[in-house]
This record gives structure tokens, C-alpha cells and sequence, in this order.
């Protein structure tokens, strides 16, 4: 399938989709900024127009993977060329840079049929979402938001670049299970996904809110890691959506519809606010507990992280519902996924 024939099937069904969507969050447009319901005009045009905003942000994020998923292979570039450990060695500066160093580096795992691009691919997606809200500004504490979203991307490079180095004792045993799980390619895409989310919000982003810090306006800074969830909430469908793509057709009849187990329900709003919300108060207990107690919570966070890892690798999944979605990896030689990773003859 070339690129073109993406372009006029996106082009044919986007109305389609957007009316679909639209459908889904009205109640979440209603209540958007704490008017519970609002029955006023004005209120709500204004409400809705950001909604529908934000949510053709989303869409293009989605269009721009799909057509990376779809045409990439055949073509190198500047990134896909590039020294692995060149892309990952540099910390990130600001939002611009980690959107543009996390899109090399997707480029890159995905030419050359990494499977670490699966999660990859999910996170660029809600860090340009997020970038994309930091410019709205709808954050009461728009430079500490900025750090926040570089210092907890830079969490990710610097595990994958001490990965790449052999430098096992500085990566989180979270991440070199997430690493290892990928590059083996046996397990699902989904917990490909869950491994890389798992790894980067039970343990990542816990060390980010403590770096970044908290302080003088705690409660704010709160209210704005909580805003972040808002923004979150519509790239989620589409997460699905693109996930849905690697499938190919039927992923809705035994997964999205009827969510295959605990940990990997995590990819749904609702789970991974608890999560987030939990990793606000494990970065608060890292800024105030001294000495032996710190290092307490480091271990109880690093601890946690590891367990949930191996969770995701052995999830509580229907065996019905697991062979279904293993038999529908690679089985299609014309889906995405065969464009990218090693497939069934």
C-alpha cells in the first residue's frame, strides 16, 4: 500500500471519524473548565471550538504515524542513517527538541524493524499533544510545565542511551525489561506498549516531578500535572486507533471493545490517571524525605516499576482472547505492522 492510497483513504473517511469522536466527548466538551453541564451558549461554543481544536491536533499527530507506519521503509534519510547512539547521547533542551529527537529516533527504530518503536510511536504522540497545550496556554506555571515535559522525556533518552552503551547499572530494571521484551519480539504489541508506559510513568515520572520540583506554589503545580490528564484524554482513542492499524481488522471485536486485562487496561484514561496521580505523590515523598528515606522510596518506586513490568508480561488475558491477538500479528503481509517488523510466511 504506497502513500497515496493512505492520503485518499484518510481523506474519505476524516468526516466520518471526526463525527465519531465528536459524538464520544460531548459530554467531556460540556464539562470542560469545571462548567458541570453548562446549559449556557456561549459557554459551550467557546468550549467546544478548543475541544474540536485540540482534537484535529490529535488526528494529525495520528495521520503523521500512520503515514510513518505505511511508507518509511522504503525510503532513508538523514535519521534513519544515523549513528543509534548519536540520536540518544544529547539531553533534550525544550518541547521543540524532544518532538523533533523522539521523531528521528522513531524513524530510525522503524527503519530498521526495531519493535522499541511501537511505544515510541505512542509517546510522540502525547508529548506533541502536550507540547501543543503548552502553547495554548492553559497552565497556570507555563515554564515549570515546559521543564516538566523535557526533564521526563530526557528520562526516556537516558535510559535508552545507557541501554544502547551497556551502561546496565544507570537504567531502571523497568526499562531494560521493556528494552529486552521489544527487541526480542515475542511478545504482544500491547504490552510493548504497556512495558514502555509502565517503565516511563511508574518510575520516570515520579524522578521528573522530583527534579523539576514543587515548590513555592505546590498546589498549582498539582492542578497543572492534573490539567496535563485533560489533553491526554484525546489522544487515548487514537492511541487505539493506530494500534488498531498494526492489527489490522478485528482488533475492535476482542480488544477495544472488551479490554483484555489489568494492566494493559492502563492504556484507557481512567487507568492511567490513577497512575500519573500516584506518580505526583511518589515525586512529592522523593522532595521532602531525607537521607535513609529517600532512598526508601526510591527503592519502593523502582520496586513497584519492575513488578508491574512483569505483570504486563504475564496479564490476567482470556488465552482465547491472547492467541487471537498473537495469530493476528504479522498475519496480514499488507498490513503496518509487516511493513516494519518481522512477519508469519
Amino acid at each position: 500500500m504506497t502513500v497515496s492510497h493512505i492520503l485518499i483513504i484518510f481523506h474519505l473517511s476524516y468526516s466520518q471519524r471526526e463525527n465519531r469522536f465528536a459524538t464520544r466527548f460531548t459530554p467531556l466538551f460540556m464539562t470542560y473548565k469545571g462548567n458541570a453541564m453548562s446549559t449556557d451558549k456561549g459557554t459551550y461554543k467557546k468550549t467546544y471550538k478548543m475541544t474540536v481544536k485540540k482534537y484535529q491536533l490529535v488526528y494529525s499527530q495520528l495521520f503523521f504515524t500512520l503515514i510513518l507506519l505505511t511508507s518509511l521503509k522504503s525510503f532513508a534519510s538523514e535519521c534513519t542513517d544515523a549513528n543509534l547512539i548519536d540520536l540518544v547521547k544529547t539531553p533534550y533542551v525544550n518541547p521543540a527538541d524532544v518532538h523533533s529527537k523522539l521523531s528521528c529516533l522513531e524513524e530510525y527504530l522503524l527503519f530498521h524493524g526495531d519493535r522499541r518503536a511501537i511505544f515510541l510511536s505512542v509517546y510522540r504522540m502525547v508529548t506533541a499533544t502536550m507540547a501543543e497545550s503548552i502553547e495554548l496556554g492553559v497552565y497556570e506555571n507555563k515554564q515549570w510545565i515546559t521543564d516538566y515535559l523535557v526533564i521526563f522525556a530526557d528520562k526516556y533518552r537516558e535510559a535508552f542511551y545507557n541501554y544502547e552503551t551497556k551502561n546496565l547499572m544507570a537504567i531502571p530494571g523497568s526499562w531494560i525489561i521493556a528494552f529486552d521484551t521489544a527487541k526480542r519480539g515475542e511478545n504482544l504489541i500491547l504490552q510493548d506498549v504497556a512495558l514502555g508506559m509502565t517503565a516511563h510513568i511508574t518510575r520516570d515520572l515520579a524522578h521528573a516531578i522530583h527534579d523539576v520540583g514543587i515548590a513555592p506554589n505546590q498546589a498549582s503545580r498539582l492542578r497543572d500535572h492534573r490539567k496535563v490528564n485533560e489533553y491526554l484524554a484525546f489522544v487515548y482513542a487514537d492511541i487505539n486507533l493506530m494500534l488498531s492499524d498494526l492489527y489490522g481488522p478485528g482488533i475492535d471485536d476482542i480488544f477495544l471493545e472488551k479490554p483484555a486485562g489489568p494492566v494493559l487496561a492502563q492504556l484507557t484514561g481512567k487507568g492511567m490517571v490513577a497512575v500519573r496521580d500516584r506518580a505526583w505523590l511518589h515525586g512529592v515523598l522523593l522532595t521532602k524525605m531525607p537521607g535513609i528515606f529517600y532512598r526508601l522510596v526510591d527503592w519502593y518506586i523502582e520496586k513497584t516499576s519492575v513488578n508491574t513490568a512483569f505483570l504486563a508480561l504475564s496479564p490476567k488475558i482470556n488465552p482465547v482472547v491472547f492467541k487471537r491477538l498473537h495469530e493476528m500479528e504479522g498475519s496480514d503481509p499488507l498490513s503496518a505492522f509487516c511493513s516494519k517488523f518481522p512477519c508469519k510466511q
